[in-house]
């Protein structure tokens, strides 16, 4: 809304009541304005834009006012031509979802008259509403002016606007009327002027219905659902949190927030608002009305369900929508999905949507002394076998002793420490592949020197494996290493003496504290390598510096990068 006070050119001298001296307030709907030529005739055509507001009201201790700007002069032979132009009016104490009275000035008759609407329907926008009120409670000629009227000039008069305005090319009037406090109170419309600031009202002429009610909320919908999927044959507790805000600048009435019906795999359905007026009509659908949120307010309503689709059933968008009787409809969507990429576990329902429930090896615990069986709805249990010992990973020979899938210094069984390698180039023949080396290695064994390295002490070992297992898996004993510097150590076996089939290998401490690795072979590996999982291990004594990556194809060779 927005205060609009007019110049003298549209006000005219001063009456009772004084039209000229009011703040108008404007009580357009459409953010666009309103053009000429939509309605006929000219003189019930409500015309506007963003700076010429169509229709205008305000109030002050004596009189109701309205303001609507028409495209042509409605006046005719010292009364109006045969139009009607009216404002439906809702009270603060009538029920927010109708409208109560009609303040209208009838052309036909030259008379401003306030009428009941006693048999009154639930409003409904969509295009237009027409309810007509039944019961006439006062009229009095737009001319009447005298000892008997409560005004001194006329409540109804035309004037040209003054400002300029002509969307149909010729000069635009306003259509000024005016209904007395008084006549309100005393036919029980309203308690005081002061029951104004709290009701609605929708300008409406001959040629058109009421297209919303005014002063306006503004209302907004967002909605979060958690979580957003679920998956199949088992039950997923599903909370919607639904929040509708009113930025105003006026209270919203008769606030109707409501959603598409839900699949019948949601059930248990359960509903909390936090508006303690709030009336829920349906949970599925939802349907939940809120008698009045006044400006700057927010309801907030958590929709909880039991989720369980089966594994024919899809997952859907859920559409909400908030509106009031004076705030246009807004909307928010949002889709909860059906998971079927979930494997199958034990728990007496088939998971994966295969037609097979549960199976084999699905509560294997890695533990060789249990026995694991799938109880279905019952899950996994795990029996210990008597007398049965676990095997231990034994560190340096190269088998998976402890079937854990990790062999010698890959198992922190066997490392005190663990370090990050950090690979730079790596590259692996095929077995048979011509050239001097089949494996090369060089990684950042850690960014700094750990306390008490020192190959020349303990045995060094470069493990190399893939998905299948091992590829390398060779051992420097300590002896054969050579510190020839502070910072480098280095070994060398071109006959294939000591290493384990490498061919040559070096530490060197950069000047940044950087220790790299570097390894040769011509021998390994000796076996074709799967270029992905691809785990390379550098142990020093107690410390294990790894990474896992993934090796590409080059010419006869994997490589990294």
């Amino acid at each position: 809304m927005a205060l609009i006070v007019l110049g003298a050119s549209a006000a005219g001298a001063a009456g009772d009541p004084d039209f000229g001296a009011v703040g108008w307030v404007a009580l357009d709907c459409a953010p666009g304005g309103d053009p000429a030529g939509d309605e006929s005739p000219s003189s019930a055509d409500l015309v506007g834009d963003p700076s010429h507001p169509a229709t205008y009201y305000a109030y002050d201790a004596k009189y109701l006012y309205f303001r609507y700007r028409l495209d042509s002069d409605p006046t005719s032979k010292g009364g109006f031509v045969e139009n009607i132009w009216s404002a439906l009016m809702q009270v603060p104490s009538g029920n927010p979802k109708q409208y109560q009275y009609e303040i209208a000035v009838n052309g036909k008759s030259d008379a401003i008259e306030l009428w009941a609407n006693t048999s009154a329907r639930d409003l409904s926008f969509s295009p237009n509403f027409n309810d007509g009120a039944e019961v006439r409670l006062f009229a009095q000629g737009v001319n009447a002016a005298n000892g008997s009227t409560v005004n001194a000039t006329p409540l109804v008069r035309a004037v040209p606007t003054g400002d300029g305005s002509a969307f149909g090319g010729s000069p635009d009037y306003f259509l000024d009327f005016a209904m007395p406090i008084d006549v309100l109170v005393a036919n029980g419309v309203i308690a005081d002027a002061g029951d104004l600031a709290s009701s609605l009202f929708a300008p409406a002429t001959s040629s058109i219905g009421g297209a919303a009610f005014l002063p306006s909320g503004t209302l907004s919908i967002d909605a979060t659902l958690t979580p957003d999927s679920a998956a199949v044959n088992v039950t997923t507790p599903v909370v919607y949190s639904i929040t509708v805000h009113n930025a105003g600048p006026a209270p919203a009435k008769a606030v109707a927030i409501e959603g598409a019906a839900l699949p019948g795999y949601m059930a248990n359905a359960s509903l909390a608002v936090s508006s303690d007026d709030a009336i829920v009509e349906s949970m599925n659908p939802l349907r939940v009305t809120v008698p009045l949120m006044p400006a700057g307010s927010t309801v907030t309503i958590d929709f909880s369900a039991d989720a369980q689709p089966g594994c024919g059933d899809d997952g859907f968008t859920e559409s909400l929508t908030a509106s009031a009787a004076n705030a246009p409809p807004v909307t928010y969507s949002g889709t909860f999905g059906v998971d079927r990429a979930v494997r199958e576990t034990c728990d007496g329902v088939d998971n994966d949507c295969d037609g097979h429930v549960d199976g084999e090896g699905l509560c294997d615990d890695g533990d060789r002394c249990t026995v694991d069986t799938c109880r279905g709805t019952g899950g996994c249990a795990h029996e210990a076998i008597a007398n049965c010992r676990p095997p231990v990973e034994i560190c340096g020979d190269c088998i998976d002793n402890d079937g854990d899938g990790l062999v010698d210094w890959e198992d922190p069984d066997c490392c005190e420490q663990l370090l990050a390698l950090q690979p730079r180039r790596v590259m692996l023949k095929r077995p048979g592949a011509k050239g001097r080396n089949r494996m090369r290695v060089k990684a950042i064994y850690s960014q700094f020197a750990p306390a008490g390295f020192d190959p020349t002490r303990d045995d060094t070992s470069l493990q190399i494996s893939d998905g299948t297992g091992p590829v390398v898996c060779a051992t420097v004993p300590a002896g054969h290493w050579m510190q020839p510097t502070a910072r480098r150590f280095s070994f060398c076996d071109k006959d294939g003496a000591f290493a384990g089939g490498l061919r040559d290998g070096r530490f060197v401490k950069r000047h940044s504290g950087r220790l790299v690795f570097r390894a040769t072979s011509r021998k390994l590996p000796d076996q074709v390598v799967e270029g992905k999982n691809v785990r390379i291990t550098v142990r020093v004594g107690n410390q294990c510096s790894q990474s896992t990556m993934e090796l590409r194809a080059k010419k006869k060779a994997l490589v990294y990068p």
